[in-house]
């Protein structure tokens, strides 16, 4: 055996090393315990509830914990099936959100799953939308892509363009009263629809004729 082989087996470190070094580490871990609770009391911990930016800077978004704008309400299964007629074989019942308040701005949605005339599943949803006033409403440019659809039950209707958000394309129409927001959505896979665009502002239009305001 040479001396370098000697040289590598472990060494025991003696009682007089334990005694130094393991006072130091456990200053150490206490040094870092106490960094880490100045660093809390500095900096506060993150609120998952709050998102958006506020007109402070700060982020301003929260679920308003049994809070309900009437979403379910405004739209009932009975109408939906109604509406769709023979383009669904069945509807699911309501399926409502919680109220969202995003800087003022208050929503709730309300969907209703079903199933085209060809077994395949859609959605009819509705959602609310409260502005908290004028300025920030037309801000949001909510007629931009539009065309007027009359009047339903003396409020601005407007069809908007069909968009395509990920593997889904949504036909929607709107409703305004005031600053109030009503929105109608049918929405089916992408690559088959087979509702076509003008048969589902039928639909949406005759369902925000009879809904719930």
């Amino acid at each position: 055996m040479t001396e370098d082989t000697k040289n590598d087996k472990p060494r025991r470190v003696s009682k007089r090393t334990q005694l130094i070094v393991l006072p130091v580490m456990a200053l150490i871990a206490a040094a870092a315990v106490l960094i880490a609770i100045v660093l809390i009391i500095a900096f506060p911990s993150y609120d998952p509830k709050q998102q958006g930016v506020g007109a402070n800077g700060f982020r301003s978004a929260l679920i308003e914990q049994g809070a309900d704008l009437g979403a379910s309400k405004l739209v009932t299964k009975d109408l939906v099936a109604e509406a769709l007629g023979n383009k669904a074989k069945s509807v699911s019942d309501a399926e409502s959100s919680k109220v969202l308040n995003l800087n003022g701005i208050r929503s709730q949605s309300v969907k209703y799953d079903f199933v085209r005339e060809d077994g395949k599943s859609a959605v009819l949803y509705a959602d609310i939308v409260q502005f908290n006033n004028s300025v920030v409403m037309d801000s949001q440019n909510i007629l931009k892509a539009s065309q007027k659809a009359g009047d339903v039950q003396g409020k601005s209707a407007y069809f908007l363009h069909a968009q395509t958000l990920g593997q889904e394309r949504e036909h929607r129409m709107i409703v305004i009263d005031g600053l109030t927001v009503y929105k109608y959505v049918i929405s089916q896979p992408v690559r088959k629809v087979t509702i076509p665009e003008v048969s589902s502002l039928a639909v949406l239009k005759n369902i925000a004729q009879k809904a719930n305001y």
